[in-house]
């Protein structure tokens, strides 16, 4: 029946055609395999070009069928070549590779016959056909992850929505496989630099489309989005597929913003922040941020007024340094604002609850005691009153050390520091279980040290409590 194949769009334009009809002169086996045929749902815009093209851009609208073209034309490669083939899936994120991309409605877990679909594994991060082709999950947010590895084809999705075309550039040095490897670029457009330079490349065939090509949609949601959106800037850009020029007038242009951009920070003298905060109740999420940022700047400042590098503001050690030494005193360098913020972060609770204990155990009648007895009021505190409120104070300080290693996420995030709190997310998005199992086993056998520490604590500080 593949050899006979017939498109349902040439089908649905004949005067005389019956869909009623025609599946009843089909038994049971041809209607099964004409779910999982392609060549018949298949419209011709989906169709991968002729010619000797190296980079297929599809810019089209939301719900243009981008994704199940991706999924299909990956699959189609995979049928066509007996060998095992090297696959590359690059999406925004691997939260979008995953979702969309492999186990979307559209995905690759979904499209062609169900025994010649892979097998998908979520801890590896790869896609197993039975044929032995493995196609592997990239994020473009770690283009570097891209060095290394080579492919035969490469699938990239909603391109426009990456932060930087590092990704394809790696990309595109991996794809060197095979007698003619290909890319696919899948996404509805915007205009932005790595979009408009990907068209213009001159191994690129391109292929437009409109959301409204695809009659497979309700004719509600088509009648909604087109009364909603239709003829203005947002509904050309995200219905009609188009890449949208600037504002005529435009006071900042995107030509003028990409103009100011580089790609390694000049040494500067200043740095100037400008907050706009909602007036909104919850406007002062924009204060916490400025004020997390003032520990960068007062860093940076304070390097320019030395004339040296003191504190480093990102990643966790430098380039090029080798010897203990030097290698030690770096990491100490990267990790002082990493540490002033986890204790800023906690310092102030635990401020306010040391004040509030010894404030209440300054009237306690043991301190009013200690006074009738001859000692001074600063004695008198520093030997009975504060050393009791220190109990509870030692003992969340202890219990705190598993946050510390495992829990500093946001830490983690900003000063570009690749720790455990950053890899036990990723483990959970990535549907890792033996990492967060891992990561969780460590963060109970710190818990548990936490407790012995303050038993520990509380023996020194407690006068009542003996080992025995």
């Amino acid at each position: 029946m593949t050899a006979a194949i017939i498109r349902l769009e040439a089908l649905m334009q004949r005067p005389d055609f019956d869909v009623a009809a025609f599946a009843a002169r089909l038994d049971a086996s041809d209607l099964t395999g004409l779910f999982a045929e392609w060549g018949f749902w298949g419209r011709l815009d989906q169709d991968e070009p002729p010619g000797d093209w190296r980079n297929w851009v599809m810019l089209a609208g939301r719900g243009f069928g981008k994704t199940r073209t991706g999924a299909e034309w990956v699959s189609a490669q995979v049928a066509k070549r007996a060998e095992p083939l090297r696959i590359a899936l690059i999406g925004a994120t691997e939260r979008d590779v995953r979702a969309v991309m492999i186990e979307g409605d559209s995905g690759l877990l979904s499209v062609g016959r169900a025994d010649q679909r892979p097998m998908w594994e979520a801890v590896r991060g790869r896609l197993l056909w039975p044929s032995g082709a493995q196609a592997y999950a990239y994020s473009a947010e770690s283009p570097e992850r891209l060095r290394g590895p080579q492919f035969d084809f490469a699938w990239a999705d909603e391109v426009a929505a990456w932060a930087s075309g590092a990704a394809w550039d790696n990309m595109q040095l991996a794809l060197r496989l095979g007698p003619r490897p290909r890319a696919l670029a899948t996404t509805t457009p915007r205009t932005t630099p790595f979009v408009r330079r990907l068209v213009a490349a001159p191994a690129t065939v391109v292929t437009r489309g409109r959301t409204t090509d695809n009659r497979a949609l309700s004719r509600h949601y088509m009648a909604a989005m087109l009364a909603e959106h239709g003829g203005t800037r947002f509904g050309r850009q995200e219905l009609d597929g188009e890449l949208i020029d600037d504002f005529a007038g435009a006071l900042w242009t995107r030509t003028l913003i990409e103009a100011c951009r580089v790609r390694t920070l000049p040494p500067v003298r200043r740095v100037v922040v400008g907050v706009d905060p909602p007036a909104s109740s919850g406007g002062d999420a924009c204060g916490i941020v400025v004020a997390a940022l003032g520990i960068v700047l007062l860093a940076i400042n304070f390097n320019d007024w030395v004339g040296t590098r003191v504190f480093y503001v990102t990643g966790s050690s430098s380039r090029g340094v080798e010897g203990f030494l030097p290698v030690l005193i770096d990491a100490l360098q990267h990790l002082i604002l990493p540490t002033t913020a986890l204790v800023l972060i906690g310092y102030a609770g635990t401020h306010f609850l040391q004040r509030s204990l010894l404030l209440d155990n300054i009237k306690a009648d043991y301190v009013r005691t200690a006074r009738a007895k001859g000692l001074t009021k600063p004695q008198a505190i520093r030997r009975h009153a504060l050393r009791t409120s220190l109990i509870p104070v030692a003992t969340q300080v202890a219990f705190t050390i598993p946050t510390v290693f495992t829990g500093a996420v946001l830490t983690e995030t900003i000063f570009a520091w690749n720790g455990m709190g950053r890899y036990f997310i990723e483990t959970i998005s990535g549907n890792d279980i033996h990492g967060t199992v891992a990561i969780a086993a460590f963060g109970a056998f710190l818990t548990a040290i936490g407790a012995l520490l303050a038993d520990v604590a509380v023996v020194v500080l407690d006068p009542r409590v003996r080992v025995t």
